[in-house]
């Protein structure tokens, strides 16, 4: 459900499989810019479909939570490490 254009069809390149790439992407502990990238869309197009296509949020939900536990463990992990770098590491979690 994208805005109509002068064609008469929607200017959106949603897909229901974005979902998946959504969670897998985010999951991963990367950010939504990254994923912006990886479906080839503006920022602003992102937030579009959250709002608009539920399943998405709820996609993008997961996958946020999901990376959130990725970092925590990978602090827990890494953290006694010398190379463990704590400032980077605070930029992510």
């Amino acid at each position: 459900m994208g805005k109509m254009g002068r064609s008469g069809k929607t200017g959106s390149k949603y897909k229901p499989e974005y979902c998946d790439l959504a969670y897998e992407v985010l999951a991963a502990g990367k950010s939504h810019f990254e994923l912006c990238r990886d479906l080839k869309v503006s920022e602003s197009t992102y937030y579009y479909w959250m709002d608009v296509h539920p399943e998405f949020k709820e996609a993008v939900d997961r996958g946020e939570q999901s990376g959130l536990a990725y970092w925590i463990a990978y602090g827990r992990d890494n953290m006694a490490s010398p190379e463990f770098n704590e400032t980077a590491y605070n930029n992510y979690v």
